[in-house]
């Protein structure tokens, strides 16, 4: 479905299959609309940190597993807004799992799928893991990849017996992204050369090198 944005696909995803009192598991740091769309809805929040380890941002298995008993939704940001983290193969063979264990559909917010730095690799769920098919929306737009989140032209990947009412629900929020960005999407993004989206993520990480190189010689911690 074609959405104004990624945040209105959340959105839509989040009131699709979540009804109010249902517990949301959030990795924390996050970014602010999931929770501020979580009480729109009237679904209870529930967090899982992530700690900087040597560098990296890992969370702990244990206290996911008990955050996600008698959740319904777990909420999956990757590549992570703020931290950077890109969740790797096995953590999300073991999300997987428990989604699967505790029957629990999964909403990821992909916006930074192609800024992806060194070795890290973005993995999309329904694609490694086809028994996550019927139970995983994937959220995203060309906002952060084309440098045009003022188009608000984003999508949901959702499950086919969702989509009745996915579509309802987003007819309701939004009726429809503008058509004359549409078609320029049809025209403009969907046929930039593989090489665009394969060069992007360096070209944010020369970026990336330059904020840290100042903030180290401000004093900073940088990870």
């Amino acid at each position: 479905t074609i959405t104004l944005g990624a945040t209105e696909a959340f959105a839509s995803a989040l009131r699709t299959v979540g009804r109010p009192g249902d517990k949301c598991v959030v990795f924390q740091p996050f970014h602010e609309l999931y929770p501020s769309q979580c009480r729109i809805f009237y679904l209870e929040p529930v967090y899982v940190t992530l700690r900087e380890c040597d560098g990296g941002w890992n969370y702990d298995k244990d206290e996911l597993e008990v955050a996600m008993q008698g959740a319904k939704i777990l909420i999956l940001n990757t590549p992570h807004n703020p931290t950077g983290k890109v969740f790797a193969r096995d953590e999300l063979e073991h999300i997987v799992s428990l989604c699967q264990k505790y029957n629990i559909f999964l909403i990821t917010d992909e916006i930074y799928e192609h800024i992806c730095f060194d070795s890290h690799q973005h993995l999309l769920i329904p694609k490694e893991f086809p028994e996550m098919t019927d139970r995983t929306l994937v959220c995203n737009s060309l906002g952060k990849s084309a440098s045009a989140t003022g188009w608000r032209l984003g999508w949901c990947l959702h499950p086919s017996g969702l989509s009745n009412e996915y579509r309802g629900i987003h007819d309701q929020l939004a009726v429809m992204s503008p058509h004359p960005l549409q078609y320029a999407t049809l025209v403009g993004y969907l046929t930039l050369p593989d090489h665009y989206f394969e060069t992007l993520g360096d070209k944010y990480r020369k970026r990336v090198i330059r904020l840290a190189d100042a903030l180290l010689a401000a004093g900073f911690q940088v990870s």
